[in-house]
């Protein structure tokens, strides 16, 4: 199952108020779920970069080289930009992602969520959580839909390792009560921890689900590592040179072949093994892609050719500057305020965006993109890569 469709991992009762509130949004994850299709006319998912500022210093940020290309052209996102966005945005009703840098930095955060109510479109606020417990009201007041809180770490010195901050786990943890507290009797925000499998929490994924339990959250998201290696980098580099992408990869380019070795990928097994265990009496709703070859994943192989990836097909990615892109900022293909979402959607440089990836998937940075995190499979037998061929520029 798709990252995308396994949006919220609500109880049924929340499930059925959050289509009472966003009725077309929960039809297009009910209907999406069921049935495999290509494009769509109007994007299922957006992901608005508010800010490009943060306030962690996570060494593996998927974004940190397009935040670095946004800050040079503004740290954040005009609210004329957002308004024009949300506008288009509320007949169609896609989920619309609220992200960075880190969104609770951005000035007009709680205004933000509220015009994404008043326009009923269905907003997934996602955050480190260091600045959530001065927010929480405001983002309950707000009526923000859905609230989710990354967490790698387990203590402070782990919790520390993924955003270089200094007691950040009991500033995340007093942020999480405050909502839940703004909150009260109220079903939303829902709330959700999110965990990307690290160096350092791959052999203790059930400490960190322990640590959920413990807060109070019932959903807890987790993910394998996003990256590219040093052949996939250097191939993506030779391929967007010839077919003219100048967005940033989005993932952490490792300098190796593999980020976790045999002994770890084992260690992994064995912590995720725990989790199962754990789970018959704890119950969190898990979001994993729990049958995902492990040992292919975290190895030098190739995604499967005939892997279809939901980003080109369903979403747009809009920066601080209003710019508009696919596969967060792999291709630039319009501008708010010039262009709508519909007229890109449905324009030249996106249909040609679309099968520049159906004649080369998987490009060399679809390597482990976070658009496959939850579907990746591999050939049985290794398929030599296709050498890509010169295309027109869009």
């Amino acid at each position: 199952m798709s990252r995308f469709r396994e949006l919220t991992l609500l109880s049924s009762a929340d499930g059925a108020r959050m289509a009472l509130g966003f009725p077309l949004a929960a039809l297009h994850l009910l209907r999406d779920g069921a049935v495999t299709q290509g494009a769509t006319p109007f994007p299922r998912r957006l992901g608005l970069f508010l800010t490009n500022r943060c306030n962690f210093a996570c060494p593996m940020c998927a974004v940190q080289d397009a935040r670095d290309e946004g800050l040079a052209h503004g740290g954040d996102m005009p609210f004329q930009i957002l308004d024009t966005v949300l506008a288009e945005c509320s007949p169609h009703q896609p989920v619309v992602d609220l992200i960075g840098g880190e969104p609770l930095l951005y000035p007009r955060i709680g205004e933000a969520v509220q015009l994404a109510s008043r326009r009923r479109v269905l907003a997934v606020l996602t955050t480190n959580g260091l600045k959530l417990e001065q927010q929480a009201e405001a983002l309950v007041k707000a009526r923000l839909p859905m609230l989710q809180i990354s967490i790698d770490g387990w203590d402070e010195p782990s919790q520390a390792a993924r955003g270089g901050v200094r007691d950040s786990l009991s500033r995340i943890r007093a942020g999480i009560r405050a909502v839940q507290q703004a909150r009260g009797r109220r079903s939303f925000p829902a709330i959700r921890v999110l965990t990307a499998i690290t160096r350092v929490n791959h052999a203790h994924l059930d400490r960190i689900q322990q640590l959920v339990a413990e807060l109070g959250v019932r959903s807890w998201g987790l993910s394998n590592y996003f990256y590219v290696n040093r052949n996939a980098h250097a191939r993506h580099q030779e391929f967007a040179l010839l077919h003219g992408l100048t967005g940033a990869v989005v993932a952490h380019s490792i300098p190796g072949d593999v980020y976790l070795d045999s002994v770890q990928v084992a260690g992994l097994k064995a912590s995720l093994l725990r989790v199962k265990a754990a789970n018959r009496t704890l119950r969190l709703k898990i979001a994993y892609a729990w049958d995902i070859d492990l040992d292919s994943y975290y190895s030098t192989r190739e995604a499967a050719r005939g892997l279809l990836c939901e980003l080109p097909c369903r979403r747009l990615d809009i920066q601080t500057d209003g710019r508009m892109a696919v596969c967060v900022s792999g291709k630039q293909l319009g501008q708010v305020g010039r262009d709508s979402i519909t007229q890109v959607r449905q324009g030249a440089a996106m249909a040609g965006y679309r099968r520049l990836y159906e004649q080369t998937r998987p490009m060399p940075m679809c390597f482990r993109c976070c658009g496959l995190s939850q579907s990746i499979r591999f050939d049985a037998v290794a398929v030599p890569h296709r050498e890509p061929a010169a295309t027109a520029r869009q």
